[in-house]
């Protein structure tokens, strides 16, 4: 089992760097789809046209399926502007292998869109698992697997933020670190 996720580990870190071979321009990124950093929470009420499935003071969350997977997507907001979206994908329980290879696949789709990763790292999943990054002007946008130490099950988690947020706490580019 642990020689299946090594194999494919290598695989996807081996596509990761042929995909680099190409040189692809890179759009910028405002937001997430129609969604704009920003934005209002009634604004993007008035967008989203998915099930909303919580509310609180700074996020929206709504369910969808994105491409065959569940999803849930959060919209964060500081001081009721949009800076940040959260999308989980349910995961197979206690399926690492189907797990690295539902994030090979995320990660693909991503690619095709924006280009290679600017930054990548594999890890142990529970020593912060899979990770790549992609940097743009308005936007960073971060994807990774790893197992999650509160509930010790797997979350992919593709994250969305905004770059005057980050620059504000001074997170932006940190992965790079």
């Amino acid at each position: 089992m642990k020689f299946k996720i090594c194999f494919v580990l290598t695989l996807i870190l081996f596509l990761l760097m042929l995909n680099g071979c190409r040189n692809l321009e890179k759009p910028d990124v405002e937001g997430y789809q129609e969604a704009k950093w920003g934005m209002s929470k009634e604004e993007i009420r008035g967008l989203i046209e998915l099930p909303l499935t919580d509310e609180r003071d700074e996020r929206l969350r709504y369910s969808d399926v994105i491409e065959g997977d569940k999803v849930t997507i959060s919209y964060m907001f500081d001081r009721g502007k949009l800076y940040m979206v959260v999308i989980l994908f349910e995961l197979p329980v206690e399926h690492e292998e189907l797990s690295v290879r539902r994030f090979a696949k995320v990660y693909h789709r991503l690619a095709r869109k924006y280009g290679q990763a600017d930054v990548g790292r594999e890890e142990e999943l529970d020593k912060g698992g899979l990770f790549v990054t992609w940097e743009f002007k308005k936007s960073e946008i971060f994807l990774q697997l790893k197992v999650e130490k509160s509930s010790n099950k797997l979350v992919l988690a593709l994250i969305y933020e905004g770059a005057e947020y980050l620059d504000a706490k001074g997170l932006r580019g940190v992965w790079k670190k």
